[in-house]
Order: C-alpha cells, then structure tokens, then sequence
C-alpha cells in the first residue's frame, strides 16, 4: 500500500519522465518488501505422529513452505509470513515456532602452517625440500603468462629475473593485472626471506625470464601466433625451460611444428603447459604436442581434481587446488594481504617445471631428454599401474628423478668409504617372493533400473588384499519412459563395504578398498541401481594384492648330546620335635561398598565448515583422549548450484569417524543426523568427511556428540 502511495503522489508532482522512474523504483521497493515479508522458521511438533502425518498440512494451511525436514526432531524449517506463524502458534498440533537464525562461514582455505617457516604443501608433495638449489644455476627457465609484480616482497630485489613485454602491447613485464603470472611464478621462485611463502627454488640462485602475453583489461587470451613469438623471446633470452600456464582447445600446425624443432628430439629446450580445467577428455594445446609436457592437477589428499582434463597426453600431475601463492600487492584484501589459494592445471605445471630446473641445475651435463625421462620414470604412480589418463606416470618427484640421473648422466654419488675387517656373513634364509598386484576386468552387465547385479566372480588360492574396485555405467538409451538418463546413483558393495555414489554415462569411478579375502572366497561386485526408470550396462575392474610368498620353516641347529652328571644319594636326615605356635587371631576390617561411578556427561565440539571438492576428502575434527561418540551431525551447503555442466542441489557425503563409515545424501544447506556408537582403542576419535559427488563441490561441516571414558 505504501508503494501505491508513492506512484500516486509521483503522478501528481512530477513531469511524465520522472514520474516513470520513480513508479519503476516504487514499483521495485514493492516488490523488495513482498519477497522479504516471509522469513524462515522453525516449527516443533508436539509428537513424531503430528510431524509425520501433518506437518506439510499444517505449513501450507498456513500459506507456508517446507524447506527442510528435521524428521529426528520432529520438526521442519518453512518460509512463513507473519499471519503463518500466528496460525501454526495457534495449532493444537505445534509445540513451538521460531526464527531460524542464519549463520556465517569464519575462515578462507589457507593454512597458516604453509607460511614461512613453513611451506605450501605442494613443496612437499614433489620432494623440492629435499634437494639443494644450484648455487651457480645456468639453466634458465621462462615463464609465458600475465607478467610478474616485482613489487612483492618474494621477488623485489632478486637481479637473477628478467622480462619481455608482448610486442602486440600487452603492457609492461614487471606488472600484473590478472594475478595468475604472480602465483605462478611464486610457485616456482618465491624466495626464502622469512616472510609469505617459498617457491621450488626458493634461494635466489634460479635464472628467470618473464615474457608478459595476457594484456590489461577484460581480455584473459591470446593468439598462437603471439605464444610462438614468446617462446622465441625465451630462446633468445637463452631459456631452456619453458612453463606455459595456458591451454588450447585448437591445435595448430605451425605452433606444433615449432615445438618439435625447438624440443629436437630431447636435444633442445623443454616446455611444460597445463592439460586444462575442463574436466573432460578433448584436448588442450600446447600441452598435448608429442614436444610439450602435459601436466594435469591433483589434490592435497592426492586425489585427482575433478577439473583437470583426461586424456593420453597427459605425462605428470602435481598439486593444482588450494595452492598457496604470492599475488600482486594491493590485489588482495583478504586476512593474508598479498598471497592467495588458487586452483587449476595452471597451478600444478608451475610445481613440474620448477623440478625441472631444480633437477637439471643439479645435473647439467644431461641433455633434456634425459631430464623428462628421469621425470617421467621416477614419478610417483597414481591409479592404475603405468601411464593413464588422469594422472599420465604420476606425481613428479625430484629427489627420485636427481638420484635417477646420478646413475646415468649426472654427477656421481659420493665415494662409499673402506669396509671394515669382513665378518663371517651370517645365513640369511631365503628371501619371500614379493606381492603380486593384480588388475582383473570383469564383463559388462546389464542393470536394471532399481535392481541390482553381481560381477567379478573372481577366486584365488592365496589370500588376498584388496585395493580398489572402479565402476563404470553407461545407458543405452538417454531417453527412457519419460526420463532423461544422463546419470545414475548406484550402490556399490564389495565384501562388508559398501558406497553410494552418482555415476554420468560413461564416467567410470574409483573407490579405495582396504580389506582382506581368505584363500577360496570369491571376489564379487554387487552394483545396485536405484534409479526407478533408466537401466544401464555396467563394468568393473578389481585391483588387489596377491601374496605368493611361501614361509620357510628355520632349520634347527644340530644339538650334541651331553652325558648325565651323576646325582649323589642324599644322606637320611634325623627329623628335630616341632613347638606347635598358637594362630595370631586377625582383626576382620569391614570393606566399604564400591563408590557409584559418576554418570557420563556428554561433551560436543563443533568442526568448522570446510570446502570439499567432488571427490576429495577432509579430517573434519579430531577429539582427544579415549571416548564412545553417542551422535554425528553434518550440514551441506553447495557453493554453486551449477557446476561442471551439472545441477548440484544435493550431495552425496561419506563420513568416517573411529572405523564405521556412514554415507547418505543431504540436500543444499541442510543437515543430517547419525546415529554412531563405539569405543576408540587408540586414543582420539577423528572424523573424516568425504564429498563422493563426481561434479559438485561442497562446503561440509560436522558436529561431534561424545562422552569421555
């Protein structure tokens, strides 16, 4: 009523075009004061039969709408006017009405911990601490992005960096309008100063060349034509590394081309790029050139991140979410000033390419080809053994990598010093057989919809552990009795383990397994579709390891036998008369009943809500001292609501607490309650939240009922 007020006295004292903006702005407040005249609450029902049989009644009665079911407490949370919350208070059925009271996320993604004296976790994960940096490097490595803000303090002052401005007129080398050419320079180079963070290289030693290729404004790309004339500028700065945080997805003639002559065959330079943040299996260029080192992202719980691209080329992975870096002074206003956590195939290749220049300054008599092999081969394996597509041969590893060099083409390892005076070798028996890991393929079925089917009926005469088990399902038909089939949930169970996970047509999943089978029981894969309308074709694969080690009894040694030493006969002795002594009577003391024990006092603690990424894992909290948890609640909220081509409005959680997992599906800022019981045998009880959603990023908290033992 007051806006229609407001458009009649606009009508009446202003000319015709003012009268139209202020109807429109009254017209809007109108509308602001309609959507914000509901709020949301809490309504309690007076018992579990009311809340079961009448809540939705009772809320839309009162013009209101269910939002979430509390079923465990009998009570729901609904957007009700005001006239709606004086009709539920009037109910017979309704215990009570209140506010729901909103509550605000209190920390970032960065670790405290990653700062000086500490480090990103990522230098870690590649070994880089391991290694001393070349005091007299000369293999200088280039980086082609955004330009490099030389006014941070994790570069200011370093005289080994040079640079190259765009000759289209990106803008100056030394500055940084987007941030990315920063993070990832502080990736490979931020010094060790005491303050912010370090780099792969962090002692200064490293020399680096900055070619500027992104220009200011809007306008985040650029031609294959400017990044062939970039990589010249590195050549000709006297690079021999090249980092390309950047992709593709055309690929060109002449940019292929002029990597394979400048890459030689291993004689020439080595160029690194990022695989790309789509997540699906096309390719991105330059990363994916027979000349170039693709490089695709994992997570701090090395897993792989959803968003990196899959496919053959990829060659190496390192960390690329929730990398810690250096961003331009004065771009961020956050609690940690001029560093940031960014993510992204952008941020794993700047960890491989600083590797590189670590390992080939610590052995700079080998050519470049022996340097990617030596990365190649030594790297840390991730799912299935070998090469494949997601992670390529693995994590790269520098110590590994330099140690592999020194045995071919690097610098020697220091002399082993003289032996000393030989001693009889001891027999040693003979050394088990090692484990065989096996990777058995079982045959497609087809599943259903909402039932269920058995694969991998697998039996070995050994006893057997368990590894993983991946699934893949794909449907037939995309359309089906009115339903579109792009994805499935299905429940996967091997042995007593058992998961729920939503699997896109022709995506396959892994899950960890960790578990025994005896000698003669078969493996099987019990799949179960609870989809009511699409059947599927389904596979699975099982990797487990078989242990062909036959134990060796030990050879006694032979005894020498020994002649009995005769005994003499003891003379008879002459038996003495005995006093008899009277008992000494014992006063009887009456024992105190046992005190009661006092009666346990619940304690709970709260864990602060956490980003989980699709797929990844997170310790939620962890308490100390020995402790039975009585309750698990966990609440969900999802960041966005469309992500990777998907509508994320709920998510699939996986919770681990004391060696009893729980799984279940919590819709968008929701909460679950579960029930848990057991006794820690090992000191505290650690709760792990884990996102098993295949697209969709969550932020996941949890809280902790328990009482201490």
């Amino acid at each position: 009523s007051k806006a229609t007020v407001s458009v009649l006295n606009c009508s009446l004292q202003t000319p015709p075009l003012q009268t139209m903006r202020c109807a429109f702005a009254a017209l809007w407040a109108a509308l602001l004061c309609a959507a914000a005249a509901d709020d949301q609450y809490v309504v309690t029902f007076k018992d579990a039969a009311s809340h079961r049989d009448f809540a939705p009644l009772e809320v839309g009665l009162a013009g209101g709408e269910v939002v979430v079911d509390l079923r465990r407490h009998h009570a729901v949370a609904a957007r009700l006017s005001e006239e709606g919350v004086a009709a539920l208070m009037n109910s017979e059925r309704v215990a009570s009405v209140e506010l729901d009271h909103k509550r605000y996320l209190a920390r970032d993604n960065v670790d405290p911990a990653e700062f000086e004296p500490g480090m990103p976790f990522g230098i870690e994960m590649v070994q880089a601490h391991l290694i001393p940096e070349a005091v007299n490097a000369t293999k200088k490595i280039c980086i082609i992005d955004s330009g490099l803000d030389m006014r941070h303090p994790d570069f200011a002052g370093n005289t080994k960096i040079t640079g190259t401005s765009d000759p289209a007129g990106s803008g100056s080398w030394d500055r940084d309008p987007f941030s990315h050419g920063t993070h990832v320079a502080g990736t490979i180079a931020a010094l060790r100063n005491g303050e912010g963070v370090v780099g792969v290289n962090p002692e200064g030693h490293l020399p680096i060349h900055i070619v500027r290729v992104f220009g200011s404004g809007v306008r985040k790309w650029t031609y294959s034509s400017n990044l062939i004339a970039a990589v010249d500028e590195c050549v000709e700065a006297g690079s021999e590394i090249v980092s390309m945080s950047l992709t593709g997805e055309s690929r060109s003639d002449i940019e292929e081309r002029v990597f394979a002559e400048l890459y030689a065959d291993g004689a020439g330079v080595l160029m690194v790029a990022a695989a790309g943040n789509k997540g699906g299996e096309d390719y991105g260029y330059p990363a994916s050139y027979d000349a170039v080192v693709s490089v695709s992202s994992i997570a701090k719980s090395e897993v792989h991140g959803h968003f990196s691209q899959k496919n053959d080329q990829v060659e190496l992975c390192a960390p690329g979410v929730d990398v810690l870096s250096a961003v331009p002074v004065g771009h961020w206003r956050g609690e940690h000033g001029d560093y940031a956590t960014f993510r992204g195939t952008s941020m794993a290749t700047p960890h491989v390419s600083g590797v590189m220049a670590l390992v080939w300054n610590n052995a700079p008599e080998c050519s470049a080809g022996a340097i990617r092999d030596a990365l190649a081969t030594t790297a840390k394996d991730y799912g299935p053994p070998g090469r494949d597509v997601r992670f390529g041969f693995g994590l790269v590893q520098a110590l590994d990598a330099f140690n592999a060099l020194r045995r071919t083409c690097g610098p020697p390892f220091p002399p082993t010093p003289s032996p000393p005076t030989p001693v009889p070798p001891t027999p040693v028996p003979p050394t088990p057989a090692p484990p065989v890991v096996k990777s058995v393929e079982c045959a497609g079925e087809a599943l259903a919809a909402g039932g269920e089917v058995e694969l991998c009926d697998v039996t070995e005469g050994t006893a057997v552990e368990l590894e993983e088990v991946e699934v893949l399902v794909s449907f037939p038909q995309l359309f089906q009795w009115g339903a579109l089939c792009f994805a499935a949930e299905v429940k996967v169970t091997v042995g007593d383990a058992t998961w729920t996970a939503t699997l896109a047509n022709g995506k396959a999943k892994t899950f960890a397994v960790d578990a025994s089978v005896p000698a003669n029981v078969p493996i099987r894969v019990r799949v179960e579709n609870t989809h009511h309308l699409c059947a599927a074709e389904v596979e699975a694969r099982v990797v487990y390891v078989k242990d062909v080690s036959t134990p060796v009894p030990p050879t006694p040694a032979p005894s020498t036998p020994v002649p009995p030493t005769p005994v003499p006969t003891p003379a008879p002795e002459t038996p003495e008369p005995v006093t008899p002594v009277p008992p000494t009577p014992v006063p009887v003391v009456a024992t105190p009943p046992p005190t009661p024990s006092p009666p346990a006092v619940e304690e709970t603690v709260e864990c602060a809500v956490q980003l989980v990424v699709s797929g990844g894992a997170v310790d939620a909290c962890e308490v100390g001292g020995v402790v039975e948890v009585r309750q698990v609640e966990v609440y969900a909220e999802m960041p966005s609501l469309f992500d990777g081509g998907v509508f994320c409005h709920s998510v699939l959680v996986r919770v681990v607490v004391q060696g009893v997992v729980y799984t279940g599906r919590l819709r968008h800022k929701t909460r679950s309650v579960l029930d848990a019981a057991g006794v820690s045998d090992h000191g505290p009880a650690s709760l792990v939240v884990a996102n098993d959603n295949s697209f969709c990023d969550a932020k996941l908290a949890a809280k902790v009922t328990y009482v201490r033992l």
